[in-house]
């Protein structure tokens, strides 16, 4: 595992410490493969918004955080809102050379190993997608995610050194502004593979 430090994961790790934790259902959803599977209960990522920190293990360490951030960019004119997703101390992001994660589709293989241009990373802070406003108004989406409904973001948390694969499904609704969170499931059993969704 690569552990690779980018701009702006200081600030969300600053987060990390103060906001409730998510509560945990225990279920497999494919049979042969043990998951802990969370009910995210359509949770709203805004601009405006508090951040949503997530503790999927309930170790007391916030595990990911969404959040959105506005950036004024003076060369381009205009106003970014970016709509981002951070991993912590004991959690990755797959992330490839442009800070982007892969948007998954159902019964895609998370693999545990480095794939398809994407590298395990620690502590990361990426981009799903960024709405941008110029000065005379004109609003336009950019980023891999852009229009995602109920796609896959693949994670892996370590516990007791070892890796859990596992995936959060969530939306984009451009019409409203805002990233949906909706379920998310993870391995039981460390060291293994999990299906996208499944």
């Amino acid at each position: 595992m690569k552990n690779k430090i980018t701009i702006g994961a200081i600030a969300f790790l600053s987060v990390f410490a103060s906001c409730k934790k998510e509560e945990s259902a225990k279920g497999p959803l494919i049979p042969g493969l043990e998951t802990t599977s969370i009910d995210l209960r359509q949770q709203e990522i805004h601009y405006g918004a508090a951040p949503v920190l997530l503790d999927f293990d309930n170790d007391g360490t916030r595990d990911f955080i969404f959040n959105v951030t506005l950036v004024g960019d003076p060369l381009l004119g205009v106003d970014k809102r970016k709509f981002m997703a951070g991993s912590g101390i004991h959690s990755l992001f797959a992330v490839n050379d442009q800070q982007q994660v892969p948007c998954m589709n159902k019964g895609e293989n998370i693999s545990l190993e480095n794939f398809n241009g994407y590298d395990w990373n620690l502590v990361s802070a990426v981009m799903l997608v960024e709405r941008w406003e110029n000065a005379t108004g004109q609003i336009t989406w950019h980023g891999n995610w852009k229009g995602a409904v109920k796609k896959y973001l693949p994670f892996q948390i370590v516990i007791d050194s070892m890796r859990h694969t596992g995936w959060v499904e969530l939306s984009i609704d451009i019409a409203s502004q805002k990233v949906v969170l909706h379920r998310a499931a993870y391995t039981k059993e460390p060291e293994k593979e999990i299906k996208a969704g499944e």
